[in-house]
């Protein structure tokens, strides 16, 4: 195996904001296209995931999300956010990945999102706003435990979808 310089935490963790923020974006232009909401109305954008069908709307942007995170990497290894921040992904001895790593990190993150939002959108139909909101930050939280296993596994930093794939991210 080849040595590869590793990205370190806080570099891996800026360019999943970078790309969190630009998803963020596609999300909220599908939304508001496909409901007729006004862009500036955020809580009735964000309330399209708790409406009752609610979780349909979350399968398909979930859906989307993967094929995001897929198309960037088979087409060179990085999304938006990790070529601002200066890393790739590679398989684990630093060749280029397959399609098939590539589709196995994928179903691991961002498909552990779906795992969660599927599973607890259909209870919330009728909750409080409150409790919604709380829940629309907790969701996230899921994910963000995936993206802190680099800080225990710190001879290799990488995440359990890189583990699970056969991957990891290295600095340009």
């Amino acid at each position: 195996m080849q040595v590869m310089n590793r990205p370190g935490f806080f570099r891996r963790f800026g360019a999943y904001l970078v790309d969190v923020l630009v998803f963020a974006g596609i999300y909220w232009a599908i939304v508001c296209w496909c409901y007729g909401i006004s862009i500036t109305d955020f809580m009735q954008a964000i309330s399209v995931a708790f409406r009752p069908g609610g979780e349909y709307f979350l399968m398909s942007v979930n859906g989307l999300q993967i094929c995001y995170y897929g198309i960037f990497h088979t087409l060179g290894g990085q999304t938006p956010g990790k070529a601002l921040m200066g890393i790739r992904l590679v398989d684990a001895s630093g060749g280029t990945v397959s399609n098939g790593q590539i589709f196995v990190r994928c179903l691991v993150f961002p498909g552990l999102y779906y795992v969660v939002a599927v599973g607890v959108v259909p209870l919330l139909v009728h909750a409080p706003i409150w409790f919604r909101l709380v829940v629309i930050f907790i969701i996230p939280l899921v994910m963000l435990a995936d993206l802190i296993l680099p800080l225990v596994d710190w001879r290799f930093q990488r995440c359990l979808h890189d583990v699970v794939a056969g991957t990891r991210v290295v600095a340009d």
